[in-house]
């Protein structure tokens, strides 16, 4: 999704003719629409008619445009304010939720999306398109467009990793470039929702099976019933990720230790994708909270380690409410112990209100603690959580302390690189167990896991408390 600024001429869908020059840009600062005459134009004053104008809010559900290359737009979404009245010249600014190029639309709905991720085609890393020749020729091999993998979401839409390629072929010159995009088709379905439902689910796929910020670097969608080899709408909106860089090579995202979990010809992404879509679906927050900073990597670090974090702690609560429960003790125990506590605090002599106070909190706590609730968490990692463990026993007791100190500033607060690894190894858990969830099999991550010299670093960094980086 590059920045771009260009003029041309924009209109309501049911306005008539009326037409309004302008310039659209997209930027950081979102889709914006930039008029010298207004968009709704004011009726005229009858004679002698007093007539008074003041600014009012207008939302508009789409905005049609012809930019000076004779590309169409639909801007989607649009809101503004709006100065109509009898004064020329007069400009109007307005901001769009979506800017769709290379068509006009006339509804919030569409049916396919094409979505491209700077990581996608290295991580697929599909044979090479050409071959060299014992004379030091190459020859350029065949190009048909090809699904590399199939898979199904939860309400039915079909996903394909697809590959194919774009470029120009003439007499002197070829210049060809290969795309790699995920193609899900489904029921139609507004922008938003094919953002939340079929973008979002995806990207966050590739943010844990690869364990780095991925950007989407293209969405194309397409309205229903339009032939699927045209018509494709590019869509442009004001996305949270990274920062635009050099896409990823295949060997940076195989070298030994990068954080790949998973290499694309080492797992069935058809079935992966598709359990995939059912744990986003379940673990929707927890999965949130855990690819956020990836897409958000200024945010401070303590916010980081809060949302992984708490990412953590939904997981642990979900998979203990299924498995052992969040009870501590069983109720006859707990009853036991809060009479213990009782009894001695009345042999104290303390007065009645303040022990009848105690007993009535003590009644009501009869929770797993964190450190309980990650030691569990961990342990359902297989070796992984075996080897943190050993390692390191007192690791679910520090990761939840370093927890108490950023969501309450008062008390103790962990060292912050102590505070990063701890992160660190905790992002390898849950990675391990989500992958794992979505069906694959838990020896072959926690291999991959164990043999990262990262995160062996990040072990020893918090087992010994180093402050070095």
């Amino acid at each position: 999704m590059e920045y771009f600024s260009a003029e041309g001429v924009f209109w309501l869908p049911d306005g008539g003719d009326a037409r309004a020059p302008g310039t659209l840009s997209f930027s950081a600062d979102g889709v914006l629409l930039h008029t010298h005459s207004p968009l709704f134009p004011a009726a005229p004053p009858e004679p002698d008619e007093a007539v008074s104008y003041s600014p009012a809010p207008v939302e508009t559900a789409i905005v049609h445009g012809r930019l000076h290359d004779d590309r169409e737009v639909s801007l989607m979404q649009v809101s503004g304010v709006s100065l109509a009245g009898p004064f020329e010249p007069l400009h109007e600014e307005r901001r769009a939720a979506f800017l769709l190029v290379n068509g006009l639309v006339s509804d919030d709905n569409f049916d396919t999306a094409f979505i491209e991720f700077d990581a996608l085609l290295p991580w697929m890393h599909p044979r090479s398109m050409s071959e060299s020749n014992d004379d030091g020729s190459y020859t350029l091999m065949g190009f048909p467009r090809e699904a590399l993998a199939e898979g199904r979401l939860p309400d039915g839409s079909d996903v394909a990793i697809s590959i194919g390629v774009a470029g120009q072929i003439g007499g002197d010159s070829v210049h060809l470039d290969r795309w790699c995009a995920f193609e899900v088709q489904g029921a139609g379905r507004a922008m938003q929702r094919v953002l939340n439902e079929w973008v979002r689910p995806l990207h966050d796929l590739l943010i844990v099976v690869l364990g780095r910020g991925v950007r989407m670097t293209a969405l194309h969608v397409q309205v229903p019933n339009a032939d699927r080899r045209a018509n494709q709408l590019l869509v442009h909106f004001p996305a949270t990720q990274p920062p635009p860089t050099a896409a990823p090579t295949w060997a940076q995202l195989a070298n030994y230790d990068a954080p790949t979990l998973l290499r694309s010809e080492s797992t069935d992404l058809g079935t992966l994708i598709s359990n995939w879509g059912a744990v986003h679906q379940r673990r929707s927050e927890i999965v949130t909270l855990l690819c956020a900073p990836f897409y958000a990597p200024f945010i401070y670090s303590e916010h980081r380690y809060a949302s992984t974090f708490q990412s953590a702690e939904g997981l642990a609560r979900a998979l203990v409410s299924e498995t052992t429960g969040m009870r501590e003790k069983e109720p006859s125990a707990h009853r036991a112990r809060v009479e213990a506590v009782s009894t001695a605090l009345k042999d104290s002599g303390l007065a009645d209100e303040i022990v009848g106070w105690a007993t009535r909190v003590l009644q009501g706590q009869n929770e797993k603690p964190l450190s309980q609730l990650i030691t569990e968490l961990v342990s359902t990692s297989g070796d992984l959580g075996a080897t943190v463990l050993d390692a390191y026993p007192d690791f679910p007791k520090h990761v939840a302390w370093a927890r108490a100190g950023v969501a309450h500033p008062g008390l103790p607060r962990t060292a912050a690189l102590r505070r990063y690894w701890l992160g660190e190894l905790l992002l390898w858990v849950m990675r391990v167990l989500l992958l794992h969830e979505a069906g694959v099999d838990l020896t072959i991550l926690t291999d991959a896991a164990l043999k990262k010299p990262s995160l062996r670093r990040a072990l020893a960094e918090t087992r010994h408390g180093t402050e070095s980086s």
